[in-house]
């Protein structure tokens, strides 16, 4: 399973235009073949601040989401209000502690 987590810093007064424009793109993401889990959070502390938390089955499932109409759409419409992306990619194993 592959977990990232994308950090996005965007201009103040844009966080409304980033939430609807984040919204067709997360429902077209959910439908994607090995996409386990795809959500946008919000900082409830700091309106410029959000980050995708996403699951996905496997490298391939994550590579072929980077090529996805709605998800290059996202990002050029999205390009002129975000500051900075942080990503991190995980390889993850779910234990039960």
């Amino acid at each position: 399973m592959i977990v990232v987590l994308a950090r996005m810093r965007i201009k103040p007064g844009c966080a409304e235009k980033i939430i609807a424009l984040a919204e067709r793109a997360i429902e077209a993401t959910r439908q994607e073949a090995g996409c386990l889990g795809y959500r946008l959070l919000h900082d409830p502390y700091d309106e410029c601040e959000f980050c995708f938390v996403e699951t996905w089955a496997d490298k391939q499932a994550l590579e072929a989401h980077r090529f996805m109409e709605h998800f290059l759409t996202w990002r050029e419409q999205s390009a002129d209000m975000v500051i900075e992306r942080i990503i991190k990619r995980y390889q993850a194993e779910e234990i039960n502690v």
